[in-house]
This record gives C-alpha cells, sequence and structure tokens, in this order.
C-alpha cells in the first residue's frame, strides 16, 4: 500500500484509510520520521488496521531513544528497533516485540 503525506509531514489518515481494505494482511511503517521528525499517530492507525483484520508492524528506531513507549497502549501487533552500543561500536542488538493475539 502506498499511502499519502500532507504538506506538513503528517501521514493523510483518510487517504490511508482508503486504502485499507479486508484483501490488506499487514502494514508496516515508521513510529517517527528520521528525516521529518514527524510522530505517526501509531494508535490511530492501529485502530484502522486491527478493522480490517491485518497486522501493524511499527519500526521504533528513531522513537525508543527519543520517547517513553508502551507497546500495550499503542496496540501494535509488532514493534521493533535496534540499540548500538555506541557510536564507535561495529555491533547491534535488535529488539522485536509480538504480541499474541486470541484465536
Amino acid at each position: 500500500m502506498i499511502y499519502a503525506y500532507l504538506k506538513d509531514g503528517m501521514l493523510d489518515l483518510a487517504d490511508f484509510q482508503s486504502k485499507l481494505t479486508e484483501k490488506t494482511r499487514f502494514v508496516a511503517l515508521a513510529h517517527v520520521s528520521n528525516v521529518l521528525g514527524v510522530v505517526n499517530p501509531i494508535k490511530e492507525i492501529a485502530e484502522l488496521v486491527h478493522q480490517t483484520n491485518a497486522l501493524l508492524v511499527v519500526d521504533g528506531a528513531q522513537s525508543v531513544p527519543h520517547m517513553k513507549i508502551d507497546v500495550q497502549d499503542l496496540d501494535v501487533d509488532f514493534f521493533a528497533f535496534f540499540k548500538s552500543q555506541d557510536a564507535r561500536s561495529d555491533w547491534y542488538q535488535v529488539f522485536s516485540i509480538a504480541k499474541r493475539r486470541a484465536t
């Protein structure tokens, strides 16, 4: 799915919602843009995505270092991010948090 952004860099939620269908299986997007610094409204996006029974995958690489994250409150299915040891290191730790869904 290709979705539109508004002039201020925010996700156009109306456009996003219009492109979600029952055929949508999962949606992946960044929590925070590393270019614009825009914070996507993940909680609202999760609600829209889950209305179609799709899964939401969120890249939290830019948000985790700068804000408190409550993945349960955001209601995401997968939240992934990485952490480097420090600026001089060449190793990274990768984290992925998954929500278990009732079957």
